[in-house]
């Protein structure tokens, strides 16, 4: 599962060791097991089997746009074929 992170004393982030959750790291634990849960729930057999593995609700939903809308690259590839064909557009007899 997803883990609460903290600085260290580098200034770097890291996973924050079990002992020394609190209140606060167990509620969004919470709140994120419950979007995970409803996100997972929604999703139909074949994409619940590409999705299964992800272990917080950040992770399934920045995998579905990804999925759907692609990589910046292929949505600008795509842009670009749609202004295209706009451009070429031309009123059929």
């Amino acid at each position: 599962p997803h883990t609460p992170m903290k600085l260290n004393d580098k200034n770097e982030l890291v996973s924050k060791p079990e002992d020394e959750w609190d209140e606060e790291d167990f509620r969004k634990l919470t709140i994120d097991n419950k979007a995970l849960n409803i996100l997972l729930v929604s999703l139909d057999k074949t994409e619940y089997n590409l999705f299964r593995r992800c272990t917080s609700a950040h992770e399934v939903c920045k995998l579905l746009i990804l999925t759907h809308e692609g990589t910046e690259q292929v949505k600008n590839a795509k842009l670009a074929l749609l202004n295209r064909d706009y451009e070429l557009f031309k009123m059929q007899p």
